[in-house]
Formats: C-alpha cells, sequence, structure tokens
C-alpha cells in the first residue's frame, strides 16, 4: 500500500476534494486504489476548519417584455387575454380589444 501522503503528492490531491464523502467512502475509496487512507481524525478535521458552504443565491432573470402595437392589434381577443394573464394584467371581460392592446403596452413603460 502507498501512503496517502505520497499518493496525494502525485496527484496533486488534498483532503479538502473529499469533504462530500464520508470518512467510510474516502477508505472504500483508498482501498480500491491500495492506497493507505488517513486517520478518522485527520479527516474530519479537515472537514471542520473548512468554512461551511452558503447555498447559491438563486437569481432570477428579468425578462424584458416588449409588446409590438401592431403585433397585438392583429391578436384576437382571446389571445389577447391569455397574454393578459400570463403576465399577471388585471383586466375585466367586458374590456374592447383596444383597451387590452393599451393594458399590454402599457407593461413596455413599467420595464
Amino acid at each position: 500500500m502507498v501512503s496517502w501522503k505520497e499518493f496525494a503528492q502525485r496527484r496533486k490531491l488534498n483532503l479538502e476534494m473529499f469533504t462530500k464523502m464520508t470518512y467510510k467512502d474516502y477508505c472504500d475509496w483508498c482501498s480500491i486504489r491500495s492506497v493507505e487512507p488517513v486517520s478518522q481524525d485527520s479527516f474530519e478535521g479537515v472537514k471542520s476548519i473548512l468554512p461551511p458552504k452558503l447555498p447559491e443565491l438563486v437569481v432570477e432573470e428579468t425578462v424584458s417584455i416588449s409588446f409590438d402595437a401592431k403585433e397585438l392589434r392583429k391578436m384576437r381577443k382571446t389571445a389577447l387575454t391569455k397574454l393578459c394573464q400570463k403576465h399577471d394584467v388585471e383586466y375585466e371581460e367586458s374590456l374592447t380589444k383596444n383597451q387590452l392592446v393599451r393594458l399590454l403596452l402599457a407593461l413596455n413603460n413599467n420595464v
């Protein structure tokens, strides 16, 4: 068996690369490669030294909404109401097609 220190130096490895593994998994990994693993205290010590990783912040992409007046006027009223629902525009069923077009065009200014 090869010592961990020699094996790690040759392959440019360090224990920080194994922080997601349990000690048992690490030992299994080492035994497959005929490497003598470090002690459990050393392995756990590296985990405690590393700062805990903060969860990555998910940044929501803002989609710019840009409607063309000519294209909106060509659409049917049902398609316009579906667009209003999709973009959370408050509207009433009694609104005319032109009024729906104006509501959707108002979103262009809000971006």
